[in-house]
């Protein structure tokens, strides 16, 4: 990719990024942006389909940016207080990224925190009940969380306080039920056995 479109799709980015301060991202239109960033809508479409290809491009950044800087992502099942602490400061945050590009789009980043918490806590050597769990408790996180962030009836503590204990109840069951692998016959070992020759 050359420098010049390195630097159009940096300008494009932040000038999307800097239109969410300001408004609504689902009110914002190729036009006003282009206009903002002083480019041809050509030149937009030369990189995006349409806006929203553009916005799901960026919310996965800022998505992925978020996570891999998100101290307590490891912490649901042991420290479920802290994860959702964190979770909820810095998602409602008005001055982080993550506050301004799913501004009134929660459905969209709830998804994405959906896929990388199932992913953080997805054990394929475990059990079918243990991931069955993870699954549960997933669902059952986000649908709280979207409630939480679009029409809260409780302070973000009062959340914590009644919604951790539930998770710690259900980690503790059949969190260590671990599907044993397949043990396989030794088969050289086996034929090598003089006694297997005589029967």
């Amino acid at each position: 990719m050359d420098l010049r479109t390195v630097k159009t799709l940096k300008l494009i980015r932040n000038t999307y990024i800097d239109l969410c301060r300001e408004t609504s991202p689902l009110s914002i239109k190729v036009t006003d942006l282009s206009s903002r960033a002083l480019i041809n809508k050509t030149t937009f479409y030369r990189h995006y389909k349409d806006i929203s290809e553009l916005a799901d491009r960026v919310e996965q950044e800022i998505f992925d940016d978020f996570w891999g800087t998100f101290a307590a992502s490891q912490a649901l099942l042991e420290d479920p207080e802290s994860f959702l602490a964190e979770l909820l400061s810095s998602a409602k945050n008005p001055n982080s990224d993550v506050s301004v590009v799913f501004k009134g789009k929660y459905d969209s980043f709830l998804g994405r925190l959906g896929v990388a918490v199932y992913s953080a806590y997805y054990d394929q050597n475990k059990s079918t009940a243990y991931n069955s769990k993870i699954n549960f408790m997933v669902g059952g996180l986000l649908n709280a969380l979207g409630g939480q962030f679009v029409s809260p009836e409780m302070s973000d503590e009062e959340f914590i306080t009644i919604y951790s204990p539930f998770i710690k109840t259900l980690a503790k069951v059949d969190t260590e039920e671990v599907k044993k692998p397949k043990t396989t016959q030794n088969v050289r070992s086996h034929l090598s056995d003089k006694s297997f020759w005589n029967t």
